[in-house]
């Protein structure tokens, strides 16, 4: 009796020690992957779409620098797509016109996109109003970090990027050369993003060249720059439609071809704007909705001096305006505009010259 009862006492000592292995084997954390991606489909996958297909919640596919003609990427929640360098110069992504670039529909905030150009994007689906060409950005809340966004199209919302219902984070991106009917840059609709150090430059639109707010808006524009944008019936910088409320701080507006500097429908919800320098908008720069901010929080109206806007450098020359300490009523606003000091305003070297080629150069 004994033997029976020492023998079934061991069977359960055993039992009890398969089910602690099998717990432990269930509870054992998924290590995360990375997936590699090669210009040549040598990769870990043959595409960055397949890539993002194949890849899980905590993986991170790597693309290898290079230019890929993809089209309609459906960028998947907690994956974190990256360039191999992390910077927008090192992987193009051209969707040679042939639909969107990127779709993102309820990606939560682990999701990344870092480091890449994205062009030639164009919505062909044909369903009113045609949503964006670079990205659709659907619920989600995710971070886009050292993205261009160039030469992408919509004949209706968003040419560059569209977020309907989120609050992702963009973050040192730019938008340029984009082009819509509403927001050439940026089309937001319900949304809630917060946008920080980005540069918004010659992109067309009929209202919003840089950026456009449809309702119930809640963006907040951080150390921005807009230059050249062109808002055809509106701002040429920001026009936001109905319902929206923005804080718009540290950010320069200029150059508007066409249009405002910023533009708001309803009279009673006023964007706040403070350290901002609004300056040779064609249509005014402090009117309308802003026009008693200026002198106010620091805002103020006066040439930024950007180092060369012909190729596209907006650094600022050592004595802009809008550089720390060079304030022109003196507040303390730090940086203004999304780049700092690249060049100097003055000569940027000494150099010799003889008596005869000085008096040559005056005749």
């Amino acid at each position: 009796m004994l033997s029976f009862r020492l023998t079934r006492l061991g069977c359960i000592c055993w039992s009890v020690l398969l089910l602690c292995l099998a717990l432990l084997l269930l509870t054992e954390p998924v290590t995360a992957k990375s997936w590699y991606i090669e210009p040549d489909g040598t990769g870990d996958a043959p595409s960055i779409k397949a890539g993002i297909d194949s890849a899980a919640a905590g993986d991170t596919v790597i693309v290898a620098c290079g230019t890929y003609y993809e089209a309609r990427i459906d960028i998947k929640s907690g994956v974190v797509l990256m360039s191999e360098s992390g910077e927008a110069p090192c992987v193009t992504i051209d969707a040679d016109r042939a639909d969107i670039v990127f779709w993102c529909h309820s990606c939560d905030s682990t999701t990344v996109i870092r480091g890449f150009t994205i062009t030639n994007g164009v919505d062909t689906r044909g369903v009113p109003p045609g949503r964006a060409g670079g990205m659709v950005c659907e619920f989600s809340s995710l971070l886009v970090e050292n993205c261009d966004f160039v030469g992408n199209g919509a004949v209706g919302w968003g040419g560059g990027v569209l977020c309907a219902y989120c609050s992702p984070h963009f973050k040192r991106c730019t938008f340029s050369s984009n082009e819509a009917s509403y927001g050439g840059g940026v089309l937001l609709e319900g949304a809630s993003p917060i946008i920080e150090n980005c540069v918004f430059a010659s992109n067309d639109a009929g209202s919003g060249g840089g950026l456009c707010c449809g309702a119930g808006c809640d963006p907040e524009i951080l150390g921005c720059t807009f230059y050249g944008n062109v808002g055809r019936h509106g701002g040429g910088g920001i026009h936001c439609l109905e319902l929206t409320m923005a804080i718009i701080q540290n950010t320069i507006i200029a150059y508007s071809p066409s249009g405002a500097a910023v533009v708001f429908e309803e009279d009673f919800l006023i964007p706040i704007l403070s350290c901002c320098d609004l300056y040779g908008n064609a249509d005014g720069d402090w009117v309308g909705c802003v026009a008693d901010q200026c002198g106010l929080r620091g805002n103020f109206s006066a040439c930024p001096s950007f180092c060369d806007t012909e190729i596209g450098d907006f650094h600022l020359c050592d004595e802009s305006p809008c550089l720390p300490g060079n304030h022109p009523h003196g507040y303390e606003c730090g940086l203004i505009g999304a780049l700092g000091e690249g060049c100097t305003c003055g000569p940027s070297s000494a150099r010799s010259a003889t008596w005869g080629s000085i008096k040559a150069s005056y005749k």
